[in-house]
């Protein structure tokens, strides 16, 4: 299959014993788990709370028989990366299909937040990203076959005064993830990036956002944002959008800056309850 195309619909689906999920105590994350455990699919559990992952390991383990991993790691902190890349590079119960989805930003100025605080959105957004999907696909190009699944947002399409590092992290995403599937070409390894809109999780509470102004009908359900991502990856598709709307939205990101930010800016001053 050409690099950068989707699967042709001849192609059989792509399936998978191990993944490893980042970001899998809540939000995105944890539908993705659910979802791939109602598939049969065994998971390697990442995320910071310890309780939460014992919770839906627990949950996982009941209802579907799969087998669990749990590893506690702050992606955003170098050392504890560690364990997340040695387990992707491990031959024993191998992972052939890593979910990049922990993610996270804090909505406001530039230099409304420390530089510190600015390191540690792109320590998690980019590098930990970017490392992860290093160590997979060395291991997954090895063995000759596995997925790498990207969760990037929307909002990687454009610059938006009020979000530029989460914004410029998830366009990294986006750009890492499409030059990968390309040089994995031929390998026997697949990479797709998913880019959902506002999904309906506590995600934009944690990041400073109100996001109680926007319809209900506009917020993708987190097991719909799953359902569309794995599928995604199953069929070989480079690039999905989580529904039409979302689709169409990212097709404004061709306007001129000069007409855009002045909108978007907007937005994110209404959202984080800001008075022109």
């Amino acid at each position: 299959m050409p690099a950068g195309s989707a699967a042709k619909t001849s192609d059989p689906p792509r399936t998978w014993d191990w993944a490893l999920v980042t970001g899998a105590s809540s939000g995105i994350g944890r539908a993705i788990v659910e979802r791939l455990a109602v598939e049969g699919v065994n998971v390697v559990l990442v995320a910071r709370r310890a309780e939460k992952l014992a919770e839906v390991a627990a949950t996982i383990q009941k209802q579907h028989k799969v087998q669990t991993e749990i590893i506690v790691a702050d992606l955003a902190e170098r050392s504890q990366r560690d364990a997340v890349e040695a387990r992707l590079g491990a031959e024993h119960n191998a992972i052939d299909l890593l979910v990049n989805s922990a993610g996270g930003g804090l909505v406001g100025t530039l230099i409304t937040h420390s530089v510190e605080q600015r390191n540690y959105e792109t320590e998690l957004n980019c590098v930990s990203v970017l490392r992860l999907c290093h160590a997979a696909a060395a291991a997954m190009t090895r063995r000759g076959r596995g997925t790498i699944l990207n969760v990037a947002s929307g909002l990687g399409y454009y610059p938006c005064p009020g979000a530029a590092t989460y914004c410029a992290s998830k366009a990294f995403v986006l750009n890492l993830s499409a030059t990968l599937r390309y040089e994995l070409g031929g390998t026997g390894v697949g990479v797709t990036v998913v880019s959902p809109g506002p999904t309906d999780t506590d995600a934009a509470a944690l990041a400073g956002l109100d996001l109680t102004w926007i319809p209900r009908f506009l917020l993708t359900p987190t097991a719909r944002v799953a359902e569309v991502a794995v599928t995604a990856a199953k069929r070989g598709r480079a690039v999905e959008q989580v529904n039409a709307l979302n689709a169409a939205l990212t097709l404004a990101h061709h306007v001129p800056a000069r007409f855009s930010q002045p909108v978007l800016g907007r937005i994110f001053r209404r959202a984080t309850r800001r008075v022109d």
